[in-house]
């Protein structure tokens, strides 16, 4: 034992070697296997951050204080076109003066139950804004009457609207009011003249309108004061000076307001395109004393038409709400924001009432025209399907009427039919074109008018239609054919009538009155007149908020949330998707082309030259120098 024990303290290293060799490789073992593991683990988990960190795109705090200054100059500059679209607009939204003190308010906001009551009581209010647009567009007449061509709610019965629907009837109200106003403007640029040449003597002068050039003097004649002159038509085609053989002017003689314009009327029937007639004696020339004394001058001339003359004929509808075949399928229709939380909440108590009943449901809440219907769709319905009882109001007012919405403007299509002379179709687009509701014309479509025009005082004053065409609003509600079945988009609706394009065989009412001019044989000018459809998007801006616009929508409390418009921007990027940019770049190669060219001169020239002049030179000269020395 006790060599035993000398052995083991002699060698005691190589006895502990081998006890704690397999303990050793153990354990390099696991630290191997778990060290690595915890480093891929660590590894992945780095590059995973990594990646996160460039998806995330991280930016500087000197280029977020940049795209800020960037951001609040947008919305500086949303604000003064929000600001400048509204100040253009807001005359438009005028309230009758008897509500004047609704003005301030937000379209939207509550209006008391006293100031609807006062609304739609007798025809002091509501109906007397519509009945004073026929005398607005004279001697331009409405088809049947303006009951039978624009949008409006001719019984509201026993039932009080809520504000909801103040606020709709205002709308369309103002709308429909605009685009008369614009047909208007187009008559009376038409109608203005302007002053040309030497303004030197007022009582001499010549005067210019798109159709006329027309030289007075005013004269004295048998101790009176005559007015004597010449008309030349400016046109290249024929021009008819009224329907009573006369062109009939307003003639101002005075600067001052006080003082009405005269009257004249120049005889005679047609002019030929570019020649003249001279103004010949008429009762309306020879000034009386009281306008020969106020006469300081020839200041202004203005044409008065008649139905033979004026640019515009006829309006024979007005669609709101209604989209082209074109825009249709691209913006389906919406309600506005406060509709919205209306029908959402009828849907949510009829909902409730169901479930806690069983019954089927049923909704007393604006049942549309064509029966009740078994559910309510929801407030994002459209054209061109079953149409909800919730798209309706309780006095049938479409709630679905805006392609767009935003915090700023309400986007609305129209369409309008029109008999118009044609060589002043250009005049009706370019005036829609600049109107104060910013109207986007989306479609158009003319065609030659075979029908004929009623110059009878009874339809011109905005009575009912020739031949017993009826009333819309005797028909029935505000829209002449049932939401059950819409009629498709790009198709005006057009009561008893069919759509522009169709002749009198298709069923157009001719003439009430016989002895107006209907035809060519009748009236010289009956060849140029067109039938035109024209179809646009109107836009009305929000009353301007300057905290919103700087700040966005969620700034302030908006009284009228609207709802996004999720097919608006849709469209847009669709052109960009199949026009990738980047593409043409990368198949088209130029750095391969310039990498090929340097490689190849540089091989090929310096092999060539030094090897051809050292070997020849050196090898010849010797052997010949050899030769002659021996």
């Amino acid at each position: 034992m006790k060599m035993d024990k000398e052995m083991l303290a002699k060698h005691h290293f190589w006895a502990l070697l081998l006890v704690l060799m397999p303990v050793l490789m153990i354990a390099l073992v696991g630290l191997y296997g778990g060290v690595a593991g915890a480093t891929a683990a660590k590894e992945q988990e780095i590059k995973k951050h990594a990646q996160s960190l460039k998806a995330a795109l991280p930016k500087s705090q000197i280029l977020l204080n940049k795209l800020e200054e960037q951001k609040q100059k947008l919305y500086g500059s949303r604000a003064k076109m929000w600001k400048e679209a509204w100040d253009a607009q807001k005359d438009l939204f005028t309230w009758p003066t008897e509500l004047a003190y609704l003005q301030p308010k937000k379209f939207g906001d509550s209006i008391e139950r006293n100031t609807r009551d006062d609304f739609i009581r007798g025809d002091r209010i509501y109906l007397a804004q519509y009945k004073k647009l026929p005398e607005m567009m004279k001697p331009t007449y409405f088809q049947g009457g303006w009951e039978a061509v624009l949008r409006y709610v001719p019984d509201w019965g026993k039932t009080l609207p809520d504000s909801e629907e103040v606020w709709l009837a205002m709308e369309d109200y103002w709308i429909q009011k605009e685009l008369l106003s614009v047909l208007k403007s187009v008559n009376d640029s038409v109608a203005k003249f302007e002053i040309v040449g030497d303004q030197a003597d007022k009582f001499s002068r010549k005067f210019v309108s798109r159709l006329w050039e027309l030289e007075l003097k005013l004269v004295d004649k048998d101790n009176t004061r005559v007015l004597t002159g010449k008309l030349t038509n400016r046109t290249n085609r024929l021009q008819p000076l009224g329907s009573g053989k006369a062109l009939k002017l307003k003639l101002w003689v005075s600067e001052l307001a006080a003082v009405d314009p005269l009257e004249i009327s120049i005889e005679g029937t047609i002019v030929k395109g570019g020649e003249s007639i001279e103004i010949t004696s008429h009762p309306s020339l020879i000034l009386r004393n009281e306008e020969a004394t106020q006469a300081t001058g020839l200041y202004k001339v203005e044409q008065i038409f008649d139905l033979l003359t004026v640019p515009v004929k006829r309006i024979d509808k007005v669609a709101m709400s209604y989209p082209s075949s074109r825009t249709a399928q691209y913006a389906p229709l919406k309600m506005a924001g406060f509709s919205k939380k209306i029908v959402d909440d009828e849907a949510k108590k009829l909902e409730d009432a169901v479930a806690e009943s069983g019954a089927n449901p049923t909704n007393s809440f604006g049942t549309p025209p064509g029966g009740p219907m078994s559910m309510p769709m929801s407030s994002e319905g459209g054209k061109g399907g079953q149409a909800s009882t919730m798209d309706f109001t309780t006095h049938q007012m479409e709630r679905l009427r805006y392609t767009a919405m935003t915090s700023q403007v309400r986007r609305m299509p129209v369409g309008i039919i029109l008999v118009v002379d044609q060589a002043h179709m250009q005049d009706v687009l370019v005036a829609f074109s600049n109107s104060r509701l910013k109207f986007q014309n989306t479609q158009l479509h003319w065609t030659r008018f075979m029908g004929g025009l009623d110059f009878g005082n009874e339809l011109v004053a905005g009575g009912g239609g020739p031949m017993g065409n009826p009333r819309i609003g005797e028909e029935g509600p505000m829209r002449p054919f049932s939401p059950m079945g819409k009629m498709p988009p790009g198709i005006l609706p057009m009561g008893k009538m069919p759509p522009m394009g169709k002749g009198p065989m298709m069923g157009y009412p001719m003439s009430g009155n016989p002895g107006g001019p209907t035809a060519s044989s009748d009236d010289p000018l009956a060849g140029s007149l067109i039938e035109m459809t024209l179809y646009g998007t109107v836009s009305m801006y929000e009353q301007y908020d300057e905290n919103i616009a700087m700040n966005g929508p969620d700034a302030a409390n908006n009284p009228t949330p609207m709802n996004p418009a999720p097919m608006n921007p849709t469209p847009r990027p669709v052109p960009m998707n199949p026009a990738p940019m980047p593409m043409p770049m990368t198949k088209t190669e130029p750095m391969p082309m310039t990498k090929v060219e340097p490689k190849v001169e540089p091989k090929v020239e310096p092999k060539v030259e030094p090897k051809v002049e050292p070997k020849v030179e050196p090898k010849v000269e010797p052997k010949t120098e050899n030769k002659k020395a021996g």
